[in-house]
């Protein structure tokens, strides 16, 4: 029956996508964070409710075709930047040969693989187009989805004090016993994930939801208790999962910001982390038990190793072992493990690592090359920004959101097989090079009103 209601709601969120897009990222948001618990609860737990948010995505994608020079505009704004995408596109080629080499049945795995490299692709140029005139329209949207992602936490603390249902809400899907997260030598904790199917994916959504407070602090500080209250839910949640490495979302997130904010902004920023945390303790001491805190305490220990191995030891060593076009993608993809197909892969859980192992040497230079253009592109996209007196403080923390993503998938790429996460950092990350033009159309609005000299051009 929910299944049936989930499909209804998903026909519905298309239709308003065919009519106004926008108004389509927040049906796919909601739909996005109820297919999990929908999942769970569905006899069998069928897979493809991982994907109940997609039909939106397609139809918020072609509206937005139909009624805009899709390409041609981000060509005009970011030619290098199309460029290396498609030269990835044809190193993702050869690695998908390599994929189906090992035989027709090996079909859905390259798809998968596919996925998890080019997904986030139609989320980006969604973010792209999704501002009209500045990034002040984010605060409203944002503050939704802060209020759905906080509802969908309550999970987590009634797992966590032992609440049972008939149905299994509440725990790892498909998993009847206790997931134990092991840390020191003999210390354990319970992984809870609420309502998410994983504690890795309620982790992430947990220290999404502190981000988001912590961007809504500096946007709108007069109702900081409300924002202290939703950063302190979501780290309590975030602790609980027992996943530590989204407690460093967290903390890159906030150094990066605070690092390349303007002053008053870095300023504005540490006052309301005071603030913030005054109100977010209490709830910490409310929720989350000693061994918890004391799981983090070792990630604080094993950071630099760790972050050594996945990021340089490990990918020297299968620099001698990949090849030149790697195993094949989806051969490391997150889900793969369950497609059957048994292929003699090293084992290794850094993101930096899993590339490496699907697409080889010349893929992951390939990939680099993209990365690296994708900087210049953010960089170019700052300058647009400063030129045309946009405030910067959206696309700052946008920024700061996409390389936490970044780092915490170097040291651990299973969150990112996950079909919405994906789709939620590559709108991010679309939102973040929209500011190219929207500093455009402002230069162009302020040279006919005389606001600017009408010579002003982009860089």
């Amino acid at each position: 029956m929910l299944t049936i209601f989930l499909l209804l709601v998903v026909a519905v969120s298309c239709l308003v996508a065919l009519v106004n897009w926008r108004w389509g990222v927040l049906f796919c948001i909601v739909v996005g964070l109820l297919q999990d618990p929908v999942r769970k609860v569905t006899p069998g737990t069928p897979a493809y409710l991982t994907l109940a948010f997609l039909p939106i995505c397609f139809a918020m994608l072609g509206t937005l075709w139909s009624s805009t020079d899709l390409m041609g505009t981000v060509r005009r704004h970011f030619p290098e930047l199309i460029g290396a995408g498609l030269v990835f596109a044809v190193a993702l080629t050869a690695s998908t040969i390599q994929t189906l080499s090992y035989g027709l049945h090996a079909l859905p795995l390259a798809l998968l693989g596919l996925f998890s490299y080019a997904g986030s692709i139609p989320a980006l140029f969604l973010g792209f187009f999704f501002l009209r005139r500045n990034f002040d329209e984010l605060d409203w949207p944002l503050v939704g989805v802060t209020g759905l992602a906080s509802l969908m936490l309550v999970g987590v603390p009634l797992e966590y004090f032992g609440v049972k249902f008939s149905d299994p809400w509440l725990g790892t899907i498909a998993m009847s016993g206790v997931w134990r997260r092991w840390y020191g030598s003999t210390g354990w904790v319970e992984m809870i994930s609420g309502f998410y199917r994983s504690p890795e994916i309620m982790g992430w959504h947990a220290a999404t939801l502190v981000i988001l407070a912590m961007y809504l602090l500096i946007r709108k500080p007069a109702v900081l208790p409300l924002w202290g209250a939703c950063a302190g839910w979501g780290l309590s949640c975030a602790l609980l999962s027992g996943r530590r490495k989204m407690l460093f979302l967290v903390v890159i997130f906030l150094l990066v910001f605070a690092l390349f904010a303007r002053g008053g902004q870095t300023r504005k920023l540490l006052f309301c982390l005071a603030g913030a945390a005054l109100l977010a303790l209490p709830i910490l001491s409310l929720l989350v038990g000693d061994r918890y805190l004391e799981t983090a305490q070792s990630s604080l220990d094993a950071v630099g190793d760790r972050a050594a191995n996945t990021a340089v030891s490990g990918p020297l060593w299968l620099l001698g072992v990949v090849g030149l076009f790697g195993y094949g993608v989806g051969t490391k993809t997150q889900g793969g493990q369950h497609l059957g197909i048994d292929l003699d892969i090293p084992s290794f859980e850094g993101g930096f690592e899993k590339v490496l192992i699907e697409l080889g040497v010349v893929g992951t230079a390939v990939l680099i090359l993209l990365l690296i253009v994708f900087v210049r592109a953010t960089l170019l996209c700052f300058r647009r920004i400063r030129m045309a007196r946009l405030d910067a403080t959206g696309p700052t923390a946008l920024g700061a959101f996409v390389i936490a993503n970044a780092a915490v998938f170097i040291v651990a790429f299973q969150i990112y097989g996950d079909p919405f996460v994906v789709f939620l950092v590559g709108f991010a990350g679309g939102l973040l090079l929209s500011g190219s033009r929207l500093a455009e159309q402002r230069l162009q609005t302020a040279a006919k009103h005389r606001l600017l000299p009408p010579s002003t051009a982009l860089p």
